[in-house]
């Protein structure tokens, strides 16, 4: 039995556990066939997660029958959580590599908002930290990325059209972020709108509306 647990996400009932040991309290736990109880192991790509901005400013997460599948029939809404207090109209989001952590960026406000989870990637345990103005380099950001351990955060601007560096002194403490360089994108597209990266980060990604086109 599989239960969910945050993303990379854990598919089925959640229980808790509550004896000392090896697994933490609080953490998602299985039931085994004996009687006994396991932590439960995470399933990459059991969740999804989607900015909407229809008449609020939402995060919406959604819970997947089959890990990275998203049938018809096998996806389902599993909690919203409105974020529209820190964010006058959405941008993009990440998250931080443990999932305790959620950043935002917002275009009315110019900004890069940090919210803390107490539960990992649970939207619904998020609380605001605080926020990063970006508006010197770009007053439109569209999108953001953290390298794996947070100390290099990427805005992707609309404005100028370009992919905006910024080093953090502490992992994942927008606090702490200063502007380093930035890398124009232009030539390619003139309306951006979504930032990626490969594993490793050697290859970035842009997509943008203009020329609808990677």
């Amino acid at each position: 039995m599989a239960v969910l647990g945050g993303v990379p996400a854990v598919l089925g009932t959640t229980m808790t556990a509550t004896a000392s040991g090896s697994i933490a309290d609080g953490k998602p736990v299985v039931i085994n066939a004996n009687g006994t109880v396991s932590q439960a192991a995470v399933v990459a790509g059991a969740a999804m997660y989607l900015y909407t901005t229809d008449i609020k400013t939402n995060l919406v997460e959604y819970f997947l029958d089959e890990a990275f599948a998203i049938s018809n029939n096998g996806v389902h809404l599993f909690q919203m959580r409105q974020i529209e207090s820190h964010s006058d109209g959405s941008g993009g989001f990440t998250f931080s590599t443990d999932g305790t952590k959620l950043f935002t960026v917002g275009l009315g406000t110019d900004k890069v908002i940090e919210y803390a989870l107490s539960v990992a990637y649970d939207i619904n345990t998020m609380k605001y930290v605080r926020e990063f103005s970006v508006a010197s380099q770009d007053d439109l950001p569209m999108d953001l990325k953290f390298n794996a351990d947070g100390t290099k955060m990427f805005v992707l601007g609309s404005r100028g059209d370009d992919v905006n560096e910024y080093a953090l002194s502490t992992g994942f403490n927008i606090s702490t972020a200063s502007f380093t360089d930035s890398f124009g994108v232009g030539s390619q597209e003139t309306d951006v709108a979504g930032l990626a990266f490969n594993t490793d980060g050697t290859k970035m990604f842009v997509i943008g509306t203009s020329g609808d086109d990677v």
